[in-house]
């Protein structure tokens, strides 16, 4: 329409995006009879973290984030499969992946 302006609008508010990290690092708390169970998802699913990322994203033109690397995907294995030391759910946090603070379509 002539004389409108279309912006992308971030309609998944900060909390909920909070609520979804804490979904995925601490689980859920269902009450089952006579105690209450934790239930917790990988948010990558019953693929292994690596195989979806690279269903997401081609790790192969992102830079690493460890010097020692020139690809993210070199750098993810290393840290995720080779020395298992990123933290659970550290997608989330990584700045490459813009999950905290990119738009809408980024998230989902």
């Amino acid at each position: 329409m002539k004389g409108w302006s279309f912006e992308k609008v971030n309609r998944i508010s900060e909390i909920t995006k909070r609520d979804i990290l804490d979904l995925f690092k601490n689980g859920i708390d269902i009450p089952d009879l006579w105690e209450t169970k934790t239930v917790t998802y990988n948010y990558f699913g019953r693929l292994e973290e690596i195989e979806f990322l690279k269903r997401l994203y081609d790790l192969k033109s992102i830079p690493s984030s460890d010097p020692r690397y020139p690809i993210a995907e070199a750098d993810i294995l290393q840290h995720t499969v080779n020395n298992d030391d990123y933290p659970f759910c550290w997608v989330f946090e990584d700045k490459r992946f813009q999950l905290n603070n990119g738009s809408d379509e980024i998230s989902l």
